[in-house]
């Protein structure tokens, strides 16, 4: 993205943030007009330089692809046990849809949207196999039944959040990110991250942005196997320079115990690879960065896809990554063509070894966002 003007970066974020709010509004909001500075990118010149930073690295020096040649712990993958599910969120749509794990085709609608302001962001399996949706649009997560997605329990958040995704921790709560950014009122409530029990009952914050400076803009959220929470901060999202976003590391207290990925652009998600790397969604670069724990350095870029949400290993031992549209699909949002746009999501398949693609799980999704197996 070398090159690229504040301005152009801030047209495309202005959209991102339009269609998250479109179901409270009922319309797409036009983007405010920029003045194209002299020397800036053109749209054109953006969206090339967007696809042209997937082949390489930059200054890292590090390869792109080049895969995990040295795994220790992922084989060569196993066959999909039958009856797998794949849930795939829409964002906007409220939805999240189920696809057969092994075919990619189409098993109908598992959460249906529940009022015009739902939105759907995160997916994630619980303890007890119930499914959690998380609704950023609406203040509020969805407890499901894992075989039919019907609602168990619906947990309104204390104060006006915007829980954005969850994960279960090693004593087994659910840890609640929330990203205000991603509120249809900009910047209302709280950076923070809040524990729930598996059923949704409320238990504490456990980390607080007013108290705590390095939560900021929280987007993803896992627990590492070393037992530590790692979270985002997509701060690309407000008013600041490309290079600001970073993955903070926090221990089992909620204390902040240093920075582990830094320069990264707008890393909607992290989780781990199962030999330990770290694997930051980077979305504004289309691709998935593996960082070295211990030293926060790029080891390798492990997959890429067009503006790419979420990335989860299946039970058969290989990678799954969501594109929620290409190149066309944003060309077609600067002209505020959401229909044009929205039926361009993919779910992507890799060999969980070196991160070779596989090739699409499903094309012509309805903005692929997170993803679960069931």
């Amino acid at each position: 993205m070398k090159g690229i003007s504040e301005a152009e970066k801030m047209r495309y974020l202005s959209i991102l943030r339009s269609w998250m709010i479109r179901r409270q509004t009922g319309r797409l909001p036009q983007p405010a007009s920029v003045a194209r500075p002299e020397g800036a990118w053109t749209r054109r010149e953006f969206l090339e330089g967007a696809a042209a930073s997937t082949l390489a690295l930059g200054a890292s020096g590090a390869t792109l692809l080049a895969g995990c040649g040295s795994s220790k712990s992922v084989d060569k993958g196993r066959a999909m046990p039958a009856g797998t599910r794949v849930l795939v969120s829409t964002f906007i749509e409220g939805t999240i849809e189920a696809l057969d794990a092994r075919t990619g085709a189409s098993l109908g609608t598992f959460f249906r949207q529940v009022d015009r302001g739902t939105t759907i962001a995160g997916v994630r399996v619980g303890p007890q196999g119930q499914v959690y949706a998380f609704s950023p649009g609406s203040n509020r997560f969805f407890i499901c039944d894992g075989v039919t997605g019907a609602i168990t329990r619906e947990v309104k958040l204390p104060i006006t959040q915007t829980p954005h995704c969850g994960s279960v921790g090693p004593d087994g709560n659910l840890y609640v990110v929330n990203a205000p950014s991603l509120n249809n009122q900009l910047g209302i409530g709280p950076d923070t991250v809040e524990i729930y029990t598996p059923d949704g009952e409320h238990i504490r914050r456990f980390i607080d942005g007013n108290d705590t400076p390095e939560l900021r803009a929280p987007f993803g959220i896992s627990w590492g196997p070393d037992g530590n929470l790692y979270v985002t901060a997509s701060l690309a999202y407000f008013p600041f320079a490309l290079g600001s976003d970073y993955v903070a590391r926090f221990d089992s207290a909620g204390r902040f115990t240093g920075y582990v990925a830094r320069d990264v652009k707008v890393p909607f998600n992290v989780n781990f690879h199962p030999d330990g790397y770290l694997m930051v969604i980077e979305h504004f670069y289309s691709r998935v960065a593996l960082f070295d724990l211990r030293t926060g350095k790029i080891v390798d870029a492990f997959a890429n896809a067009d503006f790419c949400i979420d990335i989860q290993f299946g039970p058969d031992r290989n990678a799954y990554m969501t594109s929620f549209t290409d190149q066309k699909g944003i060309e077609a949002l600067f002209n505020n063509d959401l229909d044009t746009a929205k039926n361009k999501g993919r779910i992507l398949r890799y060999n969980g070894a070196n991160g070779k693609p596989f090739g699409a799980l499903a094309e012509k999704l309805v903005f692929s966002g997170y993803l679960a197996f069931a």
